[in-house]
């Protein structure tokens, strides 16, 4: 927390590319999960509400 973390890339909901080092200036949640984790996925929704409510707000949620 507080510290950059290194660049890499992953694909958006569309499948396309994006890098971390795009989101720059913006905060970043990084979630890390598993299918097999049922802890992980009861989160989802919780997350993806979290992100339709700030995404005007310069917040990136990567799940």
């Amino acid at each position: 927390m507080g510290e950059l973390a290194p660049d890499f890339t992953f694909p958006d909901l569309q499948g396309k590319p994006v890098r971390l080092s795009s989101l720059r200036g913006r905060v970043v949640l990084l979630n890390i999960w598993a299918t097999w984790c049922p802890t992980c996925v009861e989160e989802m929704p919780s997350l993806q509400k979290l992100n339709e409510s700030f995404k005007e707000n310069d917040l990136a949620v990567i799940s």
